[in-house]
């Protein structure tokens, strides 16, 4: 998964918990003050049941004393209303007598439920109207009236305040958390831009280099190719004309000559071919491969380089037996030949290779060491890049495809140089 899929996976989810949790907030809160008024209500209607049983109905001005007391500062209004609607006492005296349309309170009635909702006042204020039926006395009989009290609910409201408040701060983090992610997104992209920019002037100059080592690769062997054509092809054109002896010498000339084309032609075409398979992406088929085995083979394949000849080595190899790795056979023993044809290459005659394969806890770890010059640190950064060489007549490919493969296979490759000790190190 990309980074910015990553990041914007994660603001989902954190958004969604966020705003869930927002919601919930905000109706506990409502559910909250709802509840707080619902009490409140309720406990202000039985303290009033039992003093207007201990009073009586006879005095009209009780509720609007009881408002003035401020004993309830968060009482709106007072109302004690008979079943047929008429109101017998009043907060507000000059609306007693008054009668309400009886079918709004007739289910209280008839259910002996409290009821309790918002009432909008002539001031635009809403108050919380609880509606709570109860029985008193009224001429020597028990009735049933609904006292119905009001309330500012600025007090419960103060609870939604603070968590709106909450929501606030909730949702300034939300938009801030997106608008750092956008910001850094947008930084990743033009930081993405950049180096897309930096990676194409590296192609470009890689392929610069590239193309000055190619033509000098190519153009050496051509050279000696179109030169012993062209010598020989006077000669035999002297030959055939009479200018100049058909004798052993100009069979012998043309010999060495065409030994020579062929040679510098199959140089050409070791070349073609190591750019070919660097290029070229590939699909492994991984095989249990028993080390001791492989290196054994590469070994024997390795005596027949005239390389191996010229510096007759001291090869020895210390590989427990059986160790098994995944990986291709075919392109792990090329890996191993390239390497050790790399040491026969740096060593002097005489010199020592060793060849080692050991297991560390999960991991497989493959060297070829010699005994040959160091290679300067400058150089342990370069040396597995294409077309970088130290040598004559080499590539530089020779190590780009070793650690390619090595790569391809799931492993990583090393250099590890000092006096009189070089290794290139395999882990898998």
């Amino acid at each position: 998964m990309r980074p910015y899929k990553g990041l914007l996976l994660f603001l989902f989810v954190l958004s969604f918990f966020m705003l869930f949790n927002i919601y919930r907030l905000h109706r506990f809160a409502l559910e909250a003050a709802s509840r707080l008024l619902e009490t409140r209500g309720f406990d202000i209607a039985v303290n009033l049941e039992f003093l207007l049983q201990d009073k009586g109905l006879q005095d009209k001005q009780l509720f609007k004393n009881i408002l003035n007391s401020l004993c309830w500062p968060d009482l709106a209004y007072l109302a004690l209303i008979r079943e047929d609607g008429s109101i017998v006492l009043h907060s507000n005296p000059n609306l007693i007598g008054h009668r309400l349309n009886p079918s709004s309170i007739r289910d209280i009635f008839k259910t002996k439920h409290p009821r309790y909702y918002y009432q909008p006042l002539l001031t635009q204020e809403k108050v919380f109207v609880f509606d709570f039926p109860c029985h008193l006395h009224e001429k020597k009989k028990i009735r049933y009236f609904l006292l119905r009290v009001a309330l500012h609910p600025y007090p419960a409201f103060q609870v939604i305040k603070q968590a709106r408040l909450q929501i606030g701060i909730m949702l300034f983090v939300l938009v801030f958390l997106w608008a750092l992610a956008i910001y850094v997104w947008r930084l990743w992209q033009k930081n993405l831009v950049l180096q897309q920019r930096i990676w194409r002037q590296r192609q470009l100059a890689s392929l610069g280099e590239m193309a000055a080592i190619l033509a000098h690769e190519i153009r050496n062997p051509l050279a000696k190719i179109k030169g012993f054509a062209q010598l020989h092809k006077e000669r035999l054109g002297e030959a055939i004309f009479g200018k100049r002896p058909l004798n052993a010498q100009l069979f012998i000339d043309l010999q060495i000559g065409l030994s020579t084309i062929v040679e510098n032609t199959a140089q050409l075409e070791r070349l073609a071919n190591e750019l070919l398979t660097f290029a070229r992406e590939e699909k492994f088929k991984e095989e249990e491969v028993d080390l001791f085995s492989l290196c054994q083979e590469v070994i024997e394949e390795l005596k027949h380089l005239s390389v191996w000849s010229e510096k007759n080595p001291v090869l020895s190899v210390d590989c427990p037996q059986p160790l098994y790795l995944k990986t291709n056979r075919e392109k792990m023993k090329q890996v191993l030949i390239n390497l050790l044809q790399n040491a026969l290459e740096a060593i002097e005659k005489g010199g020592e290779i060793k060849l080692m394969a050991k297991k560390e806890r999960r991991r497989i770890i493959l060297s070829v060491c010699n005994n040959g010059p160091i290679i300067p640190p400058s150089e342990q950064t370069k040396i597995f890049q294409p077309f970088f060489t130290t040598k004559a007549k080499g590539t530089g490919l020779g190590l780009a495809i070793a650690k390619k493969w090595v790569e391809a296979i799931g492993g990583e490759i090393d250099v590890e140089s000092h006096p009189n000790r070089t290794c290139f190190v395999m882990r898998f």
